[in-house]
């Protein structure tokens, strides 16, 4: 029998064995189920919407098939939910494949919350395979779901699936994927590094772990996973000087920074160049520098980097932490508009530490 007639001789069975049949024949192939599917639908007239039934059918018994309290249906259930994604991209069939591919995302994402750490494992595996279905779900439900008391490999998985996703998640989603810098295998702290520095400036609440972290570990690869993932997140330094309150933690992020190269070095002694006059301040005479992160208004700003107020007026500045009211002006956090000064003026034009107070 022909692949064609195959499937419409399955349209006149019930659909339990209609589902049967499709997951024998590709498991006798050796072929994923959805590449079944694909093969047996070319030729009809309507192929898109042919197809499309077809696989929103399986899809559906699929998605039963995971509730099964028979681990291996529901492992082989996973795993042709994943193969009907990965076969399945975007660009083939239109949009008529959405919903079934879609539904199929959604049935895998729901399965994150199952109390299995192996089905999890499986889960997250299988999701590796089509992130972009679905890349901001899929990070977001990840995240949400992947905690540190889970087994360190499906805690690297999950983590290497986020970076796959390649979207910038939202603050609640960074925060949880922070949460696992706290995981006691260092390697874990290296893959949680290296997706909080590709978030760059999005994960700036990750910067007081990173301090601690660096301030805190003995491990050479990790303090410079660390130092890296911080320099991505906050490459002007306007958030680390607020952070970095001791001694202890300026001198091991600058030092962690020098070892990175050119760009880490400069860095460092940006910081450096701020945090020297603090340490040498004598007693009492420190007061007069201001806060590390104090609230500075419009004028002050301006006379830091040397502009007109007027001239500041015109920009689209960001919100305020402290709106105007009558005669008090409006006054924002240093931390908040170094960023934004950077990338208005330039690293050159704007000092890294806050104006004097005095």
């Amino acid at each position: 029998m022909n692949k064609r007639a195959f499937i419409w001789d399955l349209d006149a069975q019930r659909p339990e064995a209609r589902f049967q049949r499709l997951i024998n024949d590709a498991e006798e192939k050796g072929s994923p189920l959805a590449a079944v599917i694909h093969q047996a639908a070319i030729g009809s007239p309507d192929q898109p919407q042919h197809l499309a039934d077809k696989l929103q059918r399986v899809v559906e018994s699929l998605v039963d098939e995971l509730q099964s309290q028979a681990a291996g249906r529901r492992d082989a259930a996973i795993g042709h939910l994943g193969d009907i994604c990965v076969t399945f991209r975007r660009s083939a069939g239109g949009s008529r494949l959405d919903k079934p591919c879609k539904q199929s995302i959604e049935a895998l994402l729901g399965m994150l919350a199952d109390d299995s750490a192996t089905v999890r494992m499986r889960v997250v595996e299988t999701l590796s395979k089509a992130p972009d279905w679905a890349p901001d779900e899929i990070a977001a439900a990840v995240a949400a779901k992947i905690v540190v008391d889970d087994p360190v490999g499906l805690v690297r998985r999950g983590v290497a699936l986020i970076l796959k996703c390649a979207v910038i998640p939202p603050g609640s989603v960074i925060q949880q994927v922070v949460q696992l810098l706290r995981h006691p295998r260092r390697e874990v702290g290296i893959d949680v590094c290296a997706v909080l520095g590709k978030f760059e400036t999005a994960a700036r609440d990750a910067v007081p772990d990173l301090v601690n972290l660096i301030a805190s570990t003995s491990d050479t690869t990790l303090r410079t996973a660390a130092a890296a993932s911080l320099h991505g997140i906050d490459p002007s330094g306007g958030k680390i000087i607020t952070v970095a309150a001791n001694t202890k933690a300026r001198k091991s992020v600058s030092s962690a920074l020098a070892e990175l190269g050119p760009e880490g070095r400069e860095l460092s002694a940006k910081l450096e160049k701020y945090w020297t006059p603090i340490a040498q301040s004598p007693p009492g005479a420190g007061e007069s520098l201001g806060p590390l992160d104090p609230l500075v208004t419009l004028k002050q700003i301006a006379d830091h980097i040397g502009y007109e107020k007027r001239t500041l007026e015109g920009w689209d500045l960001p919100t305020p932490e402290i709106r105007s009211r009558g005669n008090k002006p409006a006054q924002w956090r240093w931390s908040t508009i170094h960023p934004f000064l950077v990338e208005e003026v330039g690293e050159t034009g704007v000092p890294v530490g806050p104006p004097n107070q005095t």
